[in-house]
């Protein structure tokens, strides 16, 4: 395994649409942290350079709450493996 980063299982809720797409909608943290997906921006077969593994890598604009009540927004990659397990790559 990669010191740049550990592999990280999470929850994701997803939508299943009538063509077979899946999107995630919200990914839930190890620390039970939610984290709307504002927009898809990318799907695509990739590997986890970071922290190995691999699958349909989601490139994902996430949107939360700062403490002053602002949005903030983040873009992050989630994967779903070939056994429907989803993961992000997290520093170690």
């Amino acid at each position: 395994m990669n010191d740049l980063a550990r592999k990280v299982y999470v929850r994701v809720n997803a939508t299943f649409g009538t063509d077979g797409s899946i999107s995630p909608e919200v990914i839930e943290w190890e620390d039970g942290t939610q984290y709307q997906v504002d927009r898809v921006l990318d799907v695509r077969r990739a590997a986890s350079m970071r922290a190995g593994g691999s699958g349909i890598r989601y490139q994902v604009r996430v949107v939360w709450d700062t403490p002053e009540g602002q949005p903030a927004y983040a873009v992050s990659y989630v994967w779903r493996e070939d056994d429907n397990k989803w993961f992000v790559e997290a520093k170690n």
